[in-house]
């Protein structure tokens, strides 16, 4: 009782201690408002995620008001070993119970800092190709081909390999083997194919007008490679326009496109005497 009214008596020092650490834990909170605020606007600003920008706007808060009670316990001369003791264990079982989950959100904030890809976007990464529907704590959220929604790793997104397939004004390049007889003209082959997508609709020359050149040879004859560039969004058009126009093209030059044979021998054990028939069987 006589340390109570020593503590509440105006006079002693110990009275007004506990004054300036009442004083230090409201400013406390007052500049963890203020810290939150500040810093979530700040992160919607760059474009980050509303729920991970709260998230850490939160964490950033209670931090503050957790240093503001550190110096309120100090001030009034309580011993700060054991509350640092106990901080840096509680802080240790923290972070190793839940090191994936912590992982995952630093990498999905990093991911939205950085911005390799917009809401929208078709990426691939992981061995998954989808359109990014969502990147939250834990993962980015792909909708895949066939409509299914896979959850990715933020870490995995970060850390792998991750190539942005979109872009309506942005080009790729597409290529195309044909394969022919290893007695063509290949010069003329070449001339043929580059023609045929040359007067495609969509292909573009700049950066680089269509080319080909001898790619490979197998046992089936010599493989003729065509590059070409044209806009993503029409991929599938200009792909399609420029192989059947490369075909005709070829067909019409009378250019010879073989095709793997079998000979199979048919033979019936139960007449020796009979010869065995050859078959040639064509591949088309």
């Amino acid at each position: 009782m006589e340390n109570l009214d020593q503590v509440l008596n105006p006079e002693s020092t110990s009275f007004w201690n506990m004054v300036v650490a009442i004083v230090v834990l409201i400013a406390s909170g007052f500049v963890a408002r203020l810290v939150r605020r500040r810093l979530r606007k700040m992160m919607i600003g760059n474009n980050v995620d509303e729920s991970a920008s709260a998230l850490l706007a939160r964490v950033a808060g209670w931090t503050v008001i957790f240093f503001g009670m550190v110096l309120a316990l100090s001030i009034m001369g309580v011993d700060m070993v054991p509350v640092a003791l106990l901080f840096i264990l509680v802080a240790a079982f923290l972070l190793f119970a839940g090191k994936g989950l912590i992982e995952n959100w630093a990498a999905g904030l990093l991911l939205q800092a950085r911005a390799p890809y917009q809401l929208g976007d078709q990426i691939e990464t992981e061995g998954y190709c989808g359109f990014v529907k969502e990147t939250n704590a834990r993962s980015v959220l792909l909708q895949i081909g066939d409509g299914q929604m896979i959850h990715v790793p933020n870490v995995g997104v970060l850390t792998s390999p991750m190539v942005n397939r979109t872009g309506e004004d942005g080009l790729r390049r597409s290529a195309l083997t044909f394969g022919v007889a290893d007695d063509s003209d290949f010069d003329r082959v070449e001339r043929i194919v580059t023609d045929a997508a040359t007067s495609v609709e969509g292909v573009i020359r700049d950066p680089s007008a269509p080319s080909a050149w001898i790619s490979s040879v197998d046992e089936t004859g010599v493989n003729v490679e065509l590059r070409f560039w044209h806009r993503y969004a029409d991929r599938h058009s200009v792909r399609s326009a420029v192989t059947r126009m490369a075909l005709a093209a070829l067909d019409s030059a009378g250019v010879v496109m073989p095709y793997p044979t079998q000979k199979v021998i048919i033979s019936d054990p139960r007449s020796p005497g009979d010869a065995p028939v050859s078959l040639d069987h064509s591949h088309g």
